[in-house]
């Protein structure tokens, strides 16, 4: 299909839509061990756990690197981990933190594990600048594993890169890679995790070919690793085609999408929000590429699994209205378009405040897409309300 200027430009602004959809997903992917003893402690088994996360990976713990913790705060953290209490989480966290820094046997293996959960907590409280310091404060510790000294940094690089430190992100994610491939081997799949990380400071950066090369082979690691419904081969190809949309290829991104959005279904206990924001992705794949009625299905699918299955305050549902929005303006259905988006941004404001960075970023999309589609009074409203917020305390 030939692209048109005005395709052109939205799929240049989803790209930034989406690439911050991916980058707020962060997935808790701590999987317990029977045989460590029941309630006496927990560990993160060596087989048969794969971990793995939408975009940038951060992830509680590893599946190749074994912390055995005997507190029983921290199995008690460990638990609320699994089942998303994140609050109640972090208080067992620091109880366990306080009680290991006070033992009389150093343990800097475990303390750094528990710093990594501290990490993972403070994420998913929207607080990425506390979650730096404690991945930095267990990297600080010695002696550590390779393999745990590989997931710190590699956590480090995905905060880095959410905060927009791209520059730093792309120093401590390299670093990552080459922890990873000394800990683990250059063909096992930990190295795809940090991988990604560094594909996405390429995708923020504009630099769409080197982020394509490295999902690539992201994606075919993924495919020799595990079946092909798993939800780790789901997520390589959701992030591949990401990269396919955004340089254009919508039947290449409509095909991936689609096999990805099998596999997330197939999984759904670790796909709550995957499911719709590949829904809604692929709507706006479908709508690119001229197919409006599939394009309309899966817009209708999007909003009604975010209605049903999602919170109202679950981040991820300004992030489905707003790529649905941008369906609608593919269509040049422009009313339907802002309407949505309008509800976007009333979404990031009840989550984050209405001055928020989150906010503001999204005002400042919204603005570049109005603009870009014609409608020049209402953008310039737009980015003086954003220059506005810009400008608070």
């Amino acid at each position: 299909m030939q692209v048109d200027g005005t395709h052109q430009d939205a799929a240049h602004h989803i790209s930034q839509a989406m690439l911050h959809t991916l980058k707020t997903l962060v997935i808790v992917t701590i999987l317990a061990d029977s045989s460590a003893g029941g309630t006496d402690g927990f560990s993160i088994p060596s087989q048969n756990s794969p971990t793995s996360s939408t975009g940038t990976a951060i992830r509680a713990e590893l599946s190749k690197h074994t912390c055995h913790v005997t507190s029983t705060d921290a199995v008690e953290a460990y638990r609320l981990l699994q089942t998303g209490n994140f609050t109640e989480a972090r208080v067992k966290l620091q109880s366990a933190l306080r009680i290991a820094e006070a033992s009389a046997v150093p343990e800097p293996i475990n303390r750094a594990c528990l710093m990594n959960m501290m990490g993972f907590v403070e994420l998913q409280h929207r607080r990425p600048d506390l979650a730096i310091g404690w991945f930095e404060r267990g990297l600080e510790l010695k002696p550590l594993s390779d393999s745990l000294a590989a997931l710190l940094t590699s956590n480090l690089a995905s905060t880095l890169c959410d905060l927009n430190q791209l520059d730093r992100a792309e120093e401590i994610a390299r670093r990552a890679i080459r922890l990873s491939e000394r800990a683990f081997g250059s063909d096992d799949p930990e190295v795809t995790f940090p991988q990604t990380t560094l594909a996405f400071i390429y995708v923020a950066r504009g630099e769409y070919a080197s982020a394509e090369s490295i999902l690539r082979r992201v994606f075919d690691q993924a495919e020799r690793t595990w079946s092909p419904m798993s939800y780790e081969v789901s997520v390589a190809a959701n992030n591949l085609a990401f990269i396919y949309f955004v340089r254009g290829a919508y039947a290449g991104a409509r095909d991936l999408f689609q096999k990805s959005l099998a596999g997330l279904e197939s999984n759904p206990m670790r796909a709550r929000d995957e499911i719709p924001l590949t829904q809604a992705a692929l709507a706006a794949s479908c709508a690119a590429g001229g197919r409006d009625r599939e394009a309309n299905m899966w817009m209708e699918r999007a909003l009604a699994y975010a209605q049903q299955e999602l919170r109202s305050k679950d981040p991820a549902v300004p992030a489905i209205l707003e790529r649905v929005a941008v369906a609608r303006f593919f269509q040049r259905d422009y009313k339907s378009g802002r309407k949505l988006f309008d509800g976007a941004i009333t979404g990031l404001e009840a989550l984050y405040g209405s001055g928020s960075q989150q906010v503001q970023d999204a005002l400042g999309r919204y603005s570049d897409l109005l603009g870009k589609t014609g409608d020049k009074s209402l953008a310039k409203k737009v980015e003086q309300r954003r220059k506005a917020l810009a400008m608070l305390p």
